[in-house]
């Protein structure tokens, strides 16, 4: 009996040694596994924190790079506006210089700053007020320098306000009546040379008679050498 109690005693404390080293180890496991996670915690703050500088550098670059595009779009509009001012005083230098060597040439020549509502009781007035109200954005007294079918025709069109704003007056640097041409009691036709800021045009405008006073009576023509032969101009 006592041998087998002996043997049983020994067996337990086997159990209890062998039960005590897998104890000893898992807590050994579960400290290696605690430091672990320390230590991955630590680095993902670290990796995050990293990140957000990251990415407070790369909104930095961003906004700073749109500046950039900004500040260049402003340079190119500044340097467009300046290279169509240069324009404009090259051509209104050329001008004068031509008026000056040639007066007779040029008599009743009038420059775009000269330009003024002139009202309409001569076809000459009637045509620099049309000019006028072009040249300053007037849709009103621009529709009232058309003759009555020619403002029924723009009040229908729905893009008629849009068409107008995009007329190309902003380039004309002056203009001249050179001639007249009567047809008919109630109709003359004007030649009338318009200067831009890189070339000379040379246009037909009819004006009508509407009671006491004169209108642009229809479409806007090119010059040809052919209307100063019939009838003469005057």
């Amino acid at each position: 009996m006592k041998i087998v109690r002996s043997g049983a005693v020994l067996v337990i404390l086997a159990a209890l040694g062998t039960a005590s080293i897998v104890i000893i180890k898992q807590q050994l496991r579960i400290r290696a596994l605690t430091e672990s996670r320390r230590s991955l915690a630590a680095q993902y703050q670290e990796l995050s924190a990293t990140n957000a500088s990251l990415l407070s550098v790369d909104a930095t670059r961003k906004d700073e790079l749109t500046g950039l595009r900004q500040q260049t779009l402003e340079v190119l509009r500044l340097r467009n506006q300046l290279a169509q001012a240069h324009r404009q005083l090259a051509a209104e230098a050329r001008n004068q210089t031509s008026r000056a060597e040639n007066p007779d040439e040029f008599a009743g020549y009038v420059t775009r700053e000269q330009l003024s509502f002139a009202g309409f009781a001569t076809p000459e007035n009637a045509f620099q007020s049309f000019n006028w109200a072009e040249a300053n954005g007037d849709y009103t007294n621009w529709l009232a320098a058309l003759a009555p079918g020619l403002q029924e025709e723009e009040l229908a069109n729905p893009k008629s306000f849009e068409e107008f704003q995009h007329r190309p007056m902003g380039t004309m640097t002056g203009m001249q009546v050179l001639a007249t041409k009567p047809i008919g009691s109630d109709r003359v036709e004007l030649k009338v040379r318009l200067d831009w800021e890189n070339r000379v045009t040379v246009l037909i405008f009819p004006m009508v008679a509407i009671g006491n006073e004169w209108r642009l009576g229809g479409d806007i023509d090119s010059y040809t050498q052919a209307w100063d032969n019939p009838n003469g101009a005057q």
